[in-house]
């Protein structure tokens, strides 16, 4: 039997737009991670901006939080790394 693509899972579509927003949120910890592109702003370390990057957080780990189970160990390695 055949097992289903990976990159199948949602939890994959939920990390890839957590990368993508994590990065204009917090510019260079994700030039310091690795993630490619021009990066020209600072991070903003106001009240204001942990606040609002506690709330980015926040909303990922309830998305997260509502994925259907993993069906396979790589889905739930991508749900326990990204739950990290």
């Amino acid at each position: 039997m055949a097992a289903s693509a990976p990159a199948s899972d949602p939890v994959f579509a939920l990390s890839s737009r957590f990368v993508d927003e994590y990065a204009a949120v917090k510019p260079v910890q994700a030039s310091m991670a690795g993630v490619p592109g021009v990066f020209d702003t600072w991070d903003d370390y106001s009240p204001e901006g942990g606040a609002a990057a506690r709330v980015f957080l926040g909303r990922y780990r309830d998305a997260l939080g509502k994925l259907p189970a993993a069906t396979d160990r790589f889905g739930d390695l991508a749900r326990r790394v990204m739950a990290d």
